[in-house]
Parts: C-alpha cells; sequence; structure tokens
C-alpha cells in the first residue's frame, strides 16, 4: 500500500495535492468532499486519500481523467526497491 503524504507534514500534504490541475470551483469542491468525509470518520484532520477521491469526483464531473500521481509514484518506487527475480 503506498504511503501517503501524512496530514501533519502541511508542505508535503499541499505539494501532493497542488500537481492537479483545477478550477478555484473544483478546489472547493474537493476540500468540501475531504472535510466531510473527515467528518464522517470522526476525524479531526484531513486525510490524502479522501481529498485524492475529492479531486477525482471534481475531474470527472469536468470530464477529464483521473490519475493519482502520488500513489503512481509510490507504486512504482517501491517496484525499484523489491524487484522481481
Amino acid at each position: 500500500m503506498p504511503r501517503d503524504p501524512a496530514p501533519a507534514d502541511r508542505e508535503a500534504f499541499a505539494a501532493a495535492l497542488a500537481r492537479f490541475e483545477l478550477s478555484g470551483r473544483a478546489i472547493v469542491g474537493a476540500l468540501q468532499f475531504a472535510a466531510l468525509a473527515a467528518l464522517d470518520a470522526g476525524s479531526p484532520v484531513l486525510r490524502y486519500a479522501d481529498a485524492s477521491l475529492g479531486v477525482q469526483r471534481e475531474m470527472e464531473k469536468e470530464g477529464r481523467v483521473f490519475r493519482d500521481l502520488v500513489a503512481a509514484e509510490a507504486a512504482a518506487e517501491q517496484e525499484v526497491k523489491s524487484p522481481d527475480i
């Protein structure tokens, strides 16, 4: 499982989400989704997984394809660490 940017590391969290090109409205929608998901889970912090899902939903509303760049990079990094022999 890929390691998500920790919410406590605000710069890494913001940098991970900044890689997605979103309009202002889409940013607000994605963060509202993440905030409601955090409240529903009883969490006092936003989680990357929820924010990423919010971004995905907003991109799909605009007819765009979502690709989780952070998860893809983490998976590629994991493959490099443990190559198949």
